[in-house]
């Protein structure tokens, strides 16, 4: 893998998950497994190796880690631009390709849908931060305890749960070291049609109560953004269109142009 990331878990607070994602299967034959991390699938055994905290602590330090979310902006999404780069995947996004490093999540019935495959193709790390002591016993995934509420627990055993998998993610990426967190797929609402740029979760809800729901979700991120502003991290919205006000928002395109500006300039002096 070219990259990796990290989790945790707080107070269970709203059920389920505003992230509940799921679409193309499609994990790419090549992998690009490397900076500390190793193919995490054992392939005679169809079982993932044993993994800890110690697999994902600090193994990005400095680095910009992309959280691929669950929201319907993604649909045709082109993601070849960050194959080769640090990626957090939430619940369904592992299912995008073996270049997504790391499967996040934190809801345990989204695990009882998805175990099996997770267990039997997906190559990466899985971590969570589900509050069944039973599953934080599993050697095979990495456990993170939910620690305080909302915003950035910065306890190494911890995550914020921020009442979704897809903002706890964020605290993942902090654990792991990212000095930037771009965000796609956090649009916190829907398109009139669908939730999410997927149509497999095995359980749906009306657009009103995603509604209500996606409220309930957007009180976490003016938390988050005061934490992270202590903390120096930089979070970037790559969705302009999003309910998420409070992180600055960038396409993409964008951001990966104004960082190869500033790696141009660098590289002059």
């Amino acid at each position: 893998m070219g990259n990796t990331p990290s989790s945790g878990k707080a107070g269970r607070t709203a059920e389920g998950d505003e992230d509940r994602e799921t679409q193309n299967k499609g994990h790419s034959q090549g992998t690009k497994y490397g900076n500390n991390l190793e193919v995490y699938l054992d392939p005679e055994e169809g079982y993932h190796k044993e993994v800890s905290r110690g697999d994902v602590l600090g193994i990005w330090k400095g680095e910009t880690v992309f959280i691929i979310g669950g929201g319907p902006s993604l649909i045709g999404f082109d993601y070849s631009p960050i194959h080769n780069r640090k990626v957090i995947g939430v619940n369904n996004a592992y299912r995008l390709g073996d270049w997504v490093d790391i499967c996040w999540f934190g809801d345990l019935k989204w695990l009882h849908w998805h175990q099996k495959e997770l267990r039997s193709s997906y190559k990466g790390i899985i971590a969570h931060c589900n509050t069944r002591s039973d599953l934080r016993r599993k050697k095979w995934m990495v456990p993170f305890h939910r620690g305080k509420p909302l915003g950035i627990d910065i306890n190494q055993k911890s995550v914020a749960w921020n009442r979704c998998s897809g903002l706890s993610a964020i605290n993942l990426a902090y654990h792991m070291g990212a000095s930037t967190v771009f965000l796609l797929g956090f649009d916190m609402k829907h398109d009139n049609k669908q939730k999410n740029w997927h149509k497999d979760h095995k359980e749906d809800q009306s657009l009103k109560l995603a509604d209500r729901r996606y409220a309930h979700f957007l009180v976490a991120p003016q938390i988050i953004w005061k934490d992270a502003q202590r903390l120096g991290l930089n979070i970037i919205n790559g969705n302009p269109d999003s309910a998420i006000e409070q992180f600055p928002k960038m396409t993409l395109t964008e951001f990966l142009d104004n960082e190869s500006e500033s790696n141009a300039d660098t590289s002059i002096f």
